[in-house]
């Protein structure tokens, strides 16, 4: 019931979208659309609905414009023409914004209606009329609740963001958790969310208390607060009520950390909340700090143009349109039924943010948060804390498919395995995305000979789970010969389907360079792993799979957390995340080799292997200066 009530509001600004105006109109504009797409000289036209407060979200599509309107070609050889209209707070007018916008036949696309509240009636429009809908940060249920197809969640749902929440809640050990939600549809539904998955992982809500966003004076629910027992506080709130109520929470001596949601995550919350704001922890979708080509770019260019780092808001504009220049390529056309049906069928897409890629209802299959937490005014990210969560949702994916995970793999990965134990969960999820029966084993040594024990682990590797493995030495000092000679053995007579790479630490660095060099020209998947003496990663890869403890910034994630956990806790948490996997892979590689998405691969995707000469897929690298993007004036 509470459920129920919480969704009412929605459902009725809903129906007013609906009844406004007829299907009859919407079925026209459509079939007008379709007939405009066919005009091959016409600008491509794409809407962004702009949020005063959040400015930068439509500096990132403007960028993205700019660059494809640089390239040589452009965009299917059109310029792209932005259209930038101002959102509102008021549901009604931005009811009618949805109607203008579905009713002008140019507009291919609309990417924008920042909350939640505005994006949900909004797509029953752009649905009704056939226009591509990227709303940024609508995060609510209800968003993809009604099988539409021109509706694609670009930031995960509420459902993932509660569900990664509790699972770092009970990571850190905070076993009771009192619930303060403010009154506002979407951050009720958090909070009923965050309780079913917190309850579900042991933790226990010793309170639940409700406030007005408006009120000022918080002091009688908090005095409430604290009778009763708690370890940390589950904060589910705007940015001004949220650090309103964090000030007072430290004012009457809760001290605790504060677990908020990614409202909080801000930084107007920073200032407002000032050094009450310390030990909150919010979910995160973007880092400028972000390994990477597609984000070391990005950063750079708007950099330039605007002078400082770029946010969330910025990157999640930014890969929104450079995504739908993606659908529109693989569509070859601007028929919006076309680029609907290129954004659910792409394998996956790897922007600023991470991997995209959409299921049947237009939910991001690959996103995630990760985590922050504020220390002394300034968010401090948590790298890490986030990988339990991704190994237990990509086991629950592979449930879905004809080769599950084992029961209980992300519960595998303890401190207490040997590095042959290890070797042998990382080599099951390798096999999971690449599922090869027959398997080439390119075995690195320094000396004459092949340790005997390796050749042996590898072989048992294999052949445990059914596959059929060769094994090939290459010597340091002599690889170029032993390459070809191992790859003409393993490719043409026992034509293996991937080559796995083995102990290759101790390579020269010319013998790297060269590996690199000739792995790039193999028609094959390559893939290393780093329990079987690959510590260090070997250049020309496909799939990488490395644990968390060996990642650079793992020892300042999990002393960052100590700070906050239960004394009980910390050796846990170190223990139960130093072994779990990073997976690391190169898109364009699998792509170009035609191996499709893999749900484990969505889920547990970390970091770009950057390939060693190719640069961005889109944009392309132009020399040109970008061009700036044409605005479309708004029709009468």
């Amino acid at each position: 019931m509470k459920r129920l009530m919480a969704m009412l509001p929605a459902v009725a600004v809903a129906l007013f979208a609906c009844t406004q105006w007829s299907g009859e109109d919407y079925a026209r504009m459509a079939a007008a659309r379709d007939r405009h797409a066919r005009d091959g000289g016409a600008d491509i036209v794409v809407a962004a609905v702009a949020d005063p407060q959040q400015p930068d979200y439509v500096k990132g599509i403007e960028l993205a414009v700019e660059q494809l309107n640089a390239r040589p070609g452009r965009l299917l050889g059109r310029r792209v023409s932005l259209r930038v209209e101002q959102g509102s707070a008021d549901a009604q007018a931005e009811s009618r914004l949805a109607h203008r916008l579905a009713m002008d036949e140019r507009v291919v696309a609309v990417l924008g209606h920042r909350s939640a509240d505005a994006a949900v009636p909004a797509s029953l429009v752009y649905e009704a009329a056939r226009v591509v809908f990227m709303p940024p940060f609508a995060t609510k249920k209800s968003l993809t609740g009604h099988d539409f197809r021109y509706v694609f969640r670009m930031a995960p749902s509420s459902q993932v963001m509660a569900d990664q929440l509790a699972s770092l809640t009970a990571m850190l050990g905070y076993t009771q958790v009192a619930v303060l939600s403010a009154r506002d549809d979407y951050s009720r539904e958090t909070a009923l969310l965050f309780e079913d998955a917190a309850a579900a992982r042991g933790v226990r809500i010793t309170h639940r208390s409700s406030f007005v966003a408006s009120d000022e004076d918080y002091r009688s629910l908090v005095t409430q607060l604290q009778a009763k027992p708690f370890d940390a506080v589950f904060l589910s709130a705007g940015t001004e009520p949220g650090a309103r109520m964090a000030r007072q929470l430290r004012e009457l001596g809760v001290h605790t950390p504060l677990i908020g949601i990614d409202a909080l995550d801000s930084a107007d919350f920073r200032r407002a909340a000032g050094d009450a704001g310390n030990q909150t922890i919010v979910p995160v979708l973007y880092r400028s700090s972000r390994l990477g080509g597609p984000n070391a770019a990005f950063v750079q260019r708007f950099r330039a143009v605007h002078g400082r780092e770029p946010d969330h808001n910025a990157a999640q504009g930014y890969d929104a349109m450079l995504l739908l220049a993606r659908a529109i390529e693989s569509a070859r056309t601007t028929r919006t039924s076309a680029v609907m049906s290129a954004l659910h069928f792409m394998p996956y897409w790897l922007g600023v943010t991470g991997l995209h890629a959409f299921d049947a209802r237009g939910e991001p299959r690959a996103r995630h948060y990760e985590f922050q937490q504020l220390v002394n005014g300034r968010w401090q990210p948590l790298p890490g804390l986030h990988l339990r969560y991704q190994l237990e949702r990509a086991e629950a994916e592979a449930r879905l498919g004809a080769e599950p995970l084992p029961a209980g793999f992300s519960q595998s990965f303890q401190a207490q395995l040997s590095l042959q134990e290890l070797a042998a969960l990382q080599f099951d999820l390798a096999h999971r995305l690449l599922p090869v029966q027959r398997l080439g084993v390119l075995v690195g040594v320094r000396g004459a000979q092949a340790p005997a024990p390796a050749l042996a682990q590898i072989k048992r590797l294999g052949q445990s789970r059914g596959l059929s493995v060769e094994t090939c030495v290459v010597h340091g000092g002599s690889l170029d010969g032993d390459l070809e000679r191992c790859l003409k053995t393993l490719a043409q007579q026992a034509r293996v389907q991937a080559l796995m790479l083995a102990h290759f630490d101790e390579l020269r660095g010319e013998d790297a360079a060269a590996l690199a060099a000739r792995l790039r020209a193999v028609p094959l998947p390559v893939f290393a792993l780093s329990a079987t003496g690959n510590r260090v990663m070997p250049a020309g890869l496909a799939v990488y799979v490395n644990e968390a403890g060996q990642q650079g910034d793992f020892g300042v994630a999990t002393q960052a957390a100590e700070r906050m956990l239960l004394r009980q806790a910390a050796d846990t948490l170190v223990h139960g995340l130093a072994n779990l996997p990073v997976v690391k892979a190169d898109p364009q590689r699998l792509s170009a080799l035609g191996l499709q998405s893999s749900p484990v691969l969505l889920a547990l995707f970390h970091d770009e292997i950057s390939p060693p000469t190719a640069g961005p897929v889109l944009p392309g690298p132009g020399s040109a200066s970008p061009a700036p993007a044409t605005t479309v004036p708004s029709p009468p």
